[in-house]
């Protein structure tokens, strides 16, 4: 039932977080490892310098813009008719409910949230070994779901931000992300860097995707790639 969901004022988040005054911190939130895999993931001829930097500077959301969506309940309930954005330096999602910023208290009860043509799910994910719960952005659906994670890794002092992008004096924080494989209801995992131990998480079908990898000469780090990599593993697994 749509009462399912637990609200929780969120007026503090209403605007964007705080300025530091102090040197860039790591933002508490980031599980270590988080973010690692960026610049690979997009390649671009990103070099070891712009590796070492990491992540994109901007706000602490993935998109600024409030934008129509809906809440898809486990129970397939839909909560439509509240404008959403989603707020990666506190992981949050909010949403605008009478003119005032929520945020959801219980996402372990939600299947999906979707909005600005995308969708997200909260679901478990190991970091360093430890099991924790966090947002996702389902970029594939199947026996193997491929996600994203967005995280916000530093906070920059004022006028810092200016310095890696002059263009702009609103972007203090850094924002990086993850991409994850979940297979059927286990946690999901960080996709692995080296292609010999990307190919062991299929398991049994290794050496189909490590083929299918070859013939389409495509790589694993390049997350359009990536994408193909996994609906090709969903196919053959149907």
């Amino acid at each position: 039932m749509a009462m399912g969901i637990v609200l929780i004022f969120s007026l503090s988040f209403a605007q964007d977080p705080t300025k530091s005054t102090t040197a860039p911190t790591i933002n508490d939130n980031l599980e270590a490892g988080e973010g690692a895999h960026v610049n690979e993931l997009y390649g671009g001829g990103a070099t070891d310098s712009e590796t070492k930097q990491g992540g994109t500077s901007g706000n602490a959301y993935l998109d600024g813009e409030w934008q129509d969506g809906e809440i898809v309940m486990n129970d397939n309930t839909v909560i439509s008719g509240n404008k959403y954005r989603y707020n990666i330096y506190t992981q949050q999602m909010q949403f605008i409910s009478n003119e005032d910023t929520m945020a959801v208290a219980n996402p372990g009860e939600t299947k999906f949230i979707r909005f600005a043509d995308k969708e997200f799910i909260y679901t478990d994910f190991y970091s360093k070994g430890e099991l924790k719960q966090g947002y996702f952005e389902l970029l594939q659906e199947g026996e193997c779901s491929l996600l994203k994670r967005w995280v916000v890794s530093y906070h920059l002092v004022e006028g810092e931000a200016n310095k890696r992008n002059s263009e702009s004096n609103n972007e203090e924080f850094i924002r990086e992300c993850t991409c994850y494989l979940k297979f059927g209801n286990n946690p999901a995992t960080a996709l692995e860097s080296r292609k010999k131990d990307f190919l062991n998480c299929f398991d049994e079908d290794s050496d189909h995707i490590g083929a299918f990898i070859k013939i389409e000469k495509l790589k694993h780090k390049d997350q359009e790639d990536l994408e193909e990599i996994v609906s090709y593993y969903n196919h053959i697994n149907q």
